[in-house]
């Protein structure tokens, strides 16, 4: 890598490759932004910051034998704070990208026009992804994921999605994909720990498997088809997909989970504790119907909590702006302090425990084991749950 200095005060290095890449993993905090440039010899890095200390931390270079751009840093002595954005320039399409920076991707960075790739995007860590693609989206697989409160924002006039549609959120992590229209072979939203899902647009899916847990959300809206659908809603979770017609449901609730439907053929229900399944607008051709008893099972089992409802629920997702093309203020810490980047958290410092302290906790662990292993003998396991 080589450095620079440029006025007023911002120091710069930077990192090429004639290797064609296939992702990028940008494990810095800061901006990144990643253009095109289809002409070029080689993929190019600009790495610029007001504090040479920071510029210093930051280290990229090929993984992969070559094949993935590696962006990650060092820790320092002290406390090093500083501006920070990153550019990269590609020379082709990727297919891959996880970050946990603010990242904004132009058009023409992903392989999104090939229709036998697979693409990926995943944000961690408070980190953020921003594509917008005019063009229009036509890929074999495209998974989408966010976690640790982080986002993944993607819109296009169309998507086409070959074989599988993945959206995953959790850990308070968020998922918008915005498509005018889409045909889907098969499509997954997953939403937990307050994780969010959002598939806003006219969606035509052949298969639709949605897994909402733990107050997570999925949204499918504002209309759309299905041929069947597969829908589980638990602990505090929503499923919200009364504006996608589907022919054939099932659908599992739990734990004061609620699962909004729209159903023309045969619904297929099991709600527990407080849960509910609703379906909208239409009554399906085929309710659940109450479990008679048998000799087997002679008790009573009472029809699923499946009601009608008048109203579509859902949440709309408020897109975000893309971010501006300049360097974000970032914070490191050293490796035996606990913090977060970007000064988001005070940093607690770790000392050295006394030899009557960790006596003092050694044998408050035994007593906790010795408490559990007594209740677990007496009681015996409440339920186990099955994967």
């Amino acid at each position: 890598m080589s450095e620079t200095i440029t006025a007023p005060g911002l120091f710069q290095k930077t990192w090429s490759t004639n290797d064609t890449l296939d992702g990028l993993l940008l494990n810095v905090p800061g901006r990144v932004v990643v253009t095109a440039n289809a002409g070029a010899n080689a993929t190019d890095v600009v790495i610029s910051s007001d504090s040479q200390a920071l510029l210093d931390l930051i280290l990229a270079n090929g993984a992969y034998n070559g094949s993935y751009l590696n962006l990650t840093h060092a820790y320092p002595a002290v406390p090093t704070a500083g501006a920070l954005l990153v550019s990269v320039q590609l020379n082709a399409p990727v297919s891959y990208v996880a970050t946990q920076a603010q990242t904004l991707l132009h058009p023409g960075v992903l392989a999104t026009a090939d229709a036998t790739r697979n693409v990926t995007l995943r944000a961690s860590d408070a980190g953020a992804v921003y594509y917008a693609d005019a063009a229009g989206i036509s890929v074999f697989k495209l998974k989408l994921d966010a976690a640790d409160a982080s986002t993944v924002q993607v819109s296009t006039p169309h998507l086409d999605v070959g074989y599988k549609l993945s959206l995953t959120a959790e850990d308070h992590g968020r998922v918008a994909l915005a498509a005018d229209t889409s045909v889907v072979s098969y499509a997954k939203g997953i939403a937990q720990d307050a994780g969010a899902v959002y598939f806003e647009g006219d969606a035509t899916v052949g298969k639709l498997v949605v897994d909402a847990e733990d107050a997570g959300a999925v949204n499918v809206y504002p209309s759309g088809s299905c041929v069947s659908a597969k829908v589980s809603a638990e602990d505090d979770a929503a499923a919200n997909l009364g504006s996608i017609v589907c022919v054939d449901a099932y659908v599992a609730t739990s734990d004061a989970g609620v699962a909004t439907v729209q159903v023309t053929g045969a619904l297929s229900a099991s709600t527990q504790d407080a849960s509910a399944v609703q379906y909208f607008n239409s009554t399906p051709a085929e309710l659940p119907k109450t479990r008679r008893p048998s000799k087997k099972k002679p008790t009573f089992r009472p029809r699923p909590n499946v009601v009608n409802t008048s109203v579509n629920t859902y949440e709309a997702f408020v897109r975000l702006p893309a971010p501006a093309e300049t360097p974000i203020a970032v914070k490191f810490y050293p490796r035996l302090t606990h913090s977060y980047w970007g000064g988001w958290a005070t940093s607690l410092s770790t000392a050295a425990p006394t030899v009557e302290t960790a006596g003092l906790v050694a044998a408050l662990a035994c007593f906790v084991l010795a408490l559990a292993m007594l209740l677990k003998r007496s009681t015996g396991p409440r339920y186990q749950r099955i994967q």
